[in-house]
């Protein structure tokens, strides 16, 4: 059986480990290359004068930035306590996924973010376990 996409999203529908097919999220969930904060400074920017709010895992640094007008940059981070290059990607693309699925949540323009991981090195965290982490500290931000 073919799976339909809801409408907006791309026609192509990708494949699954199992080989199923699985349906790709609409467009408008997509994080695009121009809302990804780049740099060293950027983070060190943001990290050094913008407000923190945490909700353990997760700690979030927003700063104002009038020059953005309506867009959104965000970074994502992982503590060095994280040993190993392949677990900080892990627990970074965790991070994506679950702004990228909450960030409809919140209007949140003329800011930058930075979500930074902050938990245990060796702690078994799946999405579901840093979704309502990261809604919540969303929720925050987007309040003045």
């Amino acid at each position: 059986s073919r799976v339909v996409a809801p409408k907006g999203a791309r026609s192509s529908p990708s494949a699954t480990s199992d080989g199923s097919s699985a349906v790709v999220q609409p467009k408008g969930f997509r994080l695009r290359k121009a809302e990804i904060l780049h740099g060293y400074r950027s983070f060190s920017r943001v990290i050094g004068e913008g407000r923190s709010v945490a909700r353990p895992p997760v700690r979030l640094f927003v700063r104002v930035d009038p020059t953005l007008g309506s867009t959104l940059k965000v970074g994502f981070s992982v503590s060095r306590s994280v040993r190993g290059a392949v677990q900080r990607n892990r627990f970074r693309r965790l991070l994506r996924e679950s702004f990228r699925l909450n960030r409809h949540h919140e209007s949140l323009v003329g800011v930058e973010l930075v979500l930074m991981y902050t938990g245990a090195p060796k702690a078994r965290i799946g999405l579901a376990d840093l979704e309502t982490p990261v809604r919540q500290l969303l929720h925050e931000a987007a309040r003045p």
